[in-house]
């Protein structure tokens, strides 16, 4: 009898063994968890103080293959089967980290990792800074839309032709941060030279640790080098402060330290007041639009759409005082005079807030909804 149940109780063990094998469902409480152990760990950067987002963690043994991402914290966690596995972590620009691991059965193994960058070594500072702007815009618009203007104060704008959507009137609004460095093409600093990339962190505490949000290859635009990312983290609110961010500089050799930290507070939305949308207005309107706190100075974009339905530029005042939220068509600005505004046509108007920090170090600009007009010069 006792030889019987022994055959009973293994039968048992290897058919669950067996269902394991299939996957592992959640490897929670129960069954599941006395067949099934973890792997558990961190992962952290090339140089201290950095944890890495969204490595790929990949657990191979017994001809099968278990993979997760990590979190913002850089953690991560599989579940598998007991035995032994040979675990790799692999992130883009980072040189892959590779170590076995024996799980035995309701076992949580802990491996950590620290991923290199080329060489392993650290390199010197760079002599560039970074630039961090907060954007809030239309709920509706696709980030992909906007275009980036390096003669207007590195701004970022709408294309209107991708958007019609703002044609409506709306009050739904997000926020999102934009970072860039640019390596000037007269820099000779030695730190610059032989630049690969740049990797952009962020960090609630302004000690730390920095969670990487992107690694970028230097891009050129002329003579200049540039990287550039977006945090579209949706925690991200108007009005509040913004996380910490940083960044380093690498290439073959490895990376460099941290460079100091900067943050901004995304501006709150920018509305628009008169006309309404789809009004008729005389051959010179009056623009008005609710004051958005702590905004330095406004912008007004003037468009006509063509008969192809496209919007084309008309005129625009990018340095409207801010304790002024109205405007007459054709007061300063670009061109001037200002073109004719024609009757029968179709016409658009955005305004922008723009904000400049001095003690977070960071800027923001506030976008509004597009609205059309068309004009009547009927007396």
């Amino acid at each position: 009898m006792k030889k019987y149940s022994r055959l009973l109780v293994l039968f048992i063990v290897l058919g669950l063994f067996v269902m394991g094998q299939a996957g592992c469902p959640g490897c929670g409480d129960g069954i599941e968890s006395v067949v099934f152990g973890k792997i558990s760990g961190v992962v952290y950067g090339s140089i201290s103080n950095t944890l890495i987002y969204k490595a790929t963690v990949t657990a191979t043994g017994s001809g099968r293959t278990y993979s997760t991402l990590t979190d913002e914290s850089g953690r991560y966690e599989l579940g598998v089967p007991f035995g032994t596995y040979t675990v790799t972590v692999s992130k883009e620009t980072f040189n892959d980290a590779s170590t076995s691991v024996t799980v035995n059965l309701g076992e949580t193994k802990t491996q950590n990792f620290n991923l290199t960058t080329g060489s392993g070594h650290t390199i010197a500072e760079p002599s560039f800074g970074m630039w961090v702007a907060a954007y809030t815009i239309p709920s509706e618009v696709d980030v992909r839309s906007l275009k980036f203007n390096p003669n207007k104060d590195r701004k970022l704008e709408f294309n209107p032709n991708s958007l019609p959507i703002l044609t409506r009137d709306s009050t739904g609004y997000r926020s999102f941060i934009r970072l860039e460095v640019q390596i000037s093409p007269s820099s000779t600093d030695i730190s610059n030279i032989g630049v690969k990339g740049v990797r952009f962190y962020k960090s609630d505490n302004p000690s730390g640790p920095f969670t990487l949000i992107d690694s970028i290859l230097l891009n050129s635009y002329g003579d200049w080098f540039y990287a550039e990312t977006l945090d579209l983290d949706p925690s991200i609110t108007p009005g509040v402060s913004s996380k910490y961010y940083t960044y380093s500089s690498w290439n073959d050799n490895g990376e460099s330290p941290l460079q100091g930290t900067i943050r901004t507070k995304p501006l709150e939305p920018c509305i628009l007041s008169s006309p309404p949308n789809g009004a008729t207005v005389g051959p010179t309107p009056i623009f008005s639009w609710n004051p958005v706190p702590g905004a330095d100075s406004y912008y007004i974009r003037i468009l006509k759409k063509t008969e192809w339905e496209w919007w084309e530029w008309v005129w625009e005042n990018w340095n409207i005082d801010a304790s002024t939220t109205s405007i007459t068509y054709g007061t300063g600005g670009d061109p001037s005079p200002a073109p004719i505004l024609e009757s029968g046509k179709t016409y658009g108007w955005i305004v922008e807030a723009d904000k400049w920090y001095s003690d977070l170090g960071g800027q923001a600009e506030s976008i509004s909804y597009l609205r059309e007009f068309s004009v009547s010069t009927s007396p």
